[in-house]
């Protein structure tokens, strides 16, 4: 069972993260390639650094704003 909540929770920061550096991509008006290439460079990070990365990409993003 943990095993199953930690592939879990993987999968949400993966996802959580790739929907958020989309976000980006599409706002800072990047290419699709670069844009792709961004997303999973981004969700793959966050799924292996996990929460201190995925805090540290959302205050990037709000002193971006």
């Amino acid at each position: 069972m943990d095993d199953l909540i930690a592939t879990m929770a993987i999968l949400l920061r993966f996802l959580l993260c790739g929907l958020l550096a989309g976000a980006a991509a599409v706002w800072g008006g990047m290419s699709d390639l670069a844009g792709l290439i961004f997303v999973i460079a981004v969700g793959i990070v966050s799924a292996i650094w996990g929460d201190k990365f995925l805090l540290g990409f959302m205050s990037l993003m709000r002193y971006l704003r």
